[in-house]
């Protein structure tokens, strides 16, 4: 697979190929049937298969909404391109110059750059200059160019529409189990373990500390997770919260059952199963201390119940 990490509006590939565009925050379930579709095209039509995502997210230049709202980082979201197979991935700053191309800029220009025979886009994407481009003229240039011109629709899930916004919604509610089935896999944070206040630790129950920076912080509070580190998978359970005196620094703490080595400097992936309890303020040491074992003792029944073989 080829990786391209673009900051001009020209590039120039050299074989034809199809194109998927969007942001793909998440990379769920419809971003992965529309991302497969192309690429199964591509194989048909001796197309080089390509996926066009932009860094930042094209909104936060509009600021419809700011960084700390994306489901995952950038790099984890170029991982989970990379797992459906395509033959390349374009990571295209999107700045204001770049928003600026009016449709035939972009249509014939830059995506003429990518020789594009075809195009995969979902039911709510837009473009050029003002985003004042819509589908039309999308299957207008088709017309007059000859692409191929794919317009998915939108995609349901038991009657809830799939979409970014709604799973964003759901990870602020706590409801990962919903949040998961529309990611088609587990919500994940993943991260370098950093020092944290070593509270765990005193009664044995030490965590592994990632900061959460520059993404959708879920609800606050205790969760039933699986940590994978070194590709183990390790039940464990998490806490995502503020830090007592950096009220503007949100991290999520892990306990691995049954494990004590030091994690300090390496990289985790922590998955969510289950929202467990929010967020609670205890009156004393000792009292938040016997609710940390009480969390860890439920993680290990539910465990039990879901037959979790990690």
């Amino acid at each position: 697979m080829r990786y391209i990490k673009s900051d001009t509006k020209n590039i120039l590939l050299e074989n034809e190929t199809a194109v998927a565009i969007g942001n793909f925050d998440g990379v769920h379930i419809a971003h992965q049937r529309l991302i497969t579709d192309m690429i199964g095209f591509a194989g048909k039509s001796g197309l080089s298969s390509a996926v066009l995502t932009f860094r930042p997210h094209t909104a936060h230049l509009f600021d419809r909404f700011g960084s700390p709202h994306l489901i995952m980082s950038y790099e984890e979201k170029l991982e989970e391109i990379a797992k459906l197979g395509p033959d390349i991935i374009i990571e295209q700053r999107f700045d204001s110059e770049f928003a600026s191309m009016s449709t035939e800029e972009f249509l014939s220009g830059y995506l003429g750059g990518l020789k594009a025979k075809a195009i995969f886009v979902g039911y709510d994407f837009s473009f050029s200059k003002d985003k004042t481009a819509n589908q039309d003229d999308l299957r207008e240039f088709g017309r007059r160019s000859g692409a191929y011109i794919s317009i998915m629709q939108a995609q349901l899930y038991g009657g809830t529409k799939i979409s970014s916004t709604k799973i964003r919604n759901l990870l602020l509610e706590g409801n990962v189990e919903l949040a998961n089935q529309l990611l088609g896999r587990r919500y994940y944070i993943s991260g370098i373990v950093t020092r944290g206040k070593m509270l765990g630790k005193s009664i044995g129950a030490g965590t592994a500390n990632i900061n959460i920076r520059e993404r959708l912080v879920p609800r606050e509070g205790v969760y039933l997770t699986v940590t994978e580190l070194d590709n183990k998978r390790l039940k464990s359970v998490s806490n995502v919260g503020k830090t007592s005196g950096e009220r503007d620094l949100t991290v999520l703490e892990t306990h691995i059952l049954d494990f004590e080595a030091e994690l300090y400097d390496r990289k985790i992936k922590v998955e969510f199963l289950k929202f467990l309890r929010p967020e609670m303020r205890f009156g004393s040491v000792d009292r938040l201390k016997e609710k940390i074992r009480e969390d860890i003792q439920m993680a290990r029944i539910l465990f039990g119940e879901l037959n979790e073989d990690n």
